[in-house]
């Protein structure tokens, strides 16, 4: 995450009327606290509150599928049962799709701020709600793709079936069309098979990478290193979408 997002999402936050006084803030991500995207996000929001004291919890549902909500809720009201937070911040949409859930009786007077990527949330009038334009992101990473490969033939979707790799695989189809350029996804993402296939591309294709969390074996991968092993089986340039791999990523076999 960008730090111009970073401050985005602080202004909006600080549009929430309960945060202009705020001293305490809950931050629930859903993913885990060794992404480094997450730790951009806590450092960015510590950085641009200043006087403001955080609290973060990170749900970790891809790890802990068998976590119940439930389970969280009980632990949360446990936690913080002696404590009053202005405002909570779901910072995806598990995140998100939570703090809504147990608003009434987790955070009943507290403000809500909720950053969802690709699903669409009812929230109340006074409360904000932060969406990327990933809409953009396709467009500029397909124009980055185009300048440094002029010759470009084929683009190549590599990632898990997931909202946002739905949201980008149409995009890059909607901007494909008028074009010469030829586009696939490969249902099957596990970490062998791209393995296989990116041997085979050549370097007038562009590869973009969503991210693989969940082979479709079941297997758990870690993003950073499922794409750093394709790379190195491919002269194929690699392009991602979010900081916590590398923009632009080229293969170096």
């Amino acid at each position: 995450m960008s730090d111009a997002v970073l401050r985005i999402l602080f202004i909006l936050l600080l549009s929430v009327s309960s945060l202009a006084s705020a001293t305490t803030v809950l931050v629930i991500h859903g993913t885990n606290p060794h992404m480094p995207f997450q730790r951009a996000i806590d450092g960015g929001l510590i950085r641009y509150g200043r006087g403001i004291d955080f609290f973060v919890e990170y749900l970790d549902t891809q790890r802990l599928p068998n976590v119940s909500d439930d389970v969280w809720s009980t632990y949360l009201s446990a936690k913080y049962e002696l404590d009053q937070f202005d405002v909570v911040v779901g910072m995806n949409n598990s995140a998100t799709e939570f703090v809504l859930n147990y608003r009434d009786t987790l955070f009943a007077n507290a403000g809500l701020a909720v950053y969802s990527a690709t699903d669409s949330f009812e929230i109340d009038a006074h409360d904000v709600m932060l969406t990327p334009d990933f809409q953009m992101a396709v467009v500029r990473n397909l124009a980055f793709a185009r300048a440094h490969q002029p010759n470009l033939k084929k683009v190549v979707v590599i990632g898990e079936d997931t909202a946002f790799t739905n949201l980008v695989k149409d995009e890059l189809e909607k901007n494909l069309q008028q074009s010469q350029i030829t586009f696939e996804y490969w249902q099957d993402y596990s970490l062998a098979n791209s393995i296989d296939q990116v041997a085979n591309l050549a370097a007038d294709t562009a590869i973009f990478y969503t991210a693989v969390f969940t082979e479709p074996s079941g297997r758990s991968v870690i993003p950073r290193h499922y794409i750093e092993q394709v790379a190195a089986n491919t002269v194929t340039p690699i392009y991602v979408f979010l900081l916590k791999f590398h923009w632009g990523w080229s293969g170096r076999r």
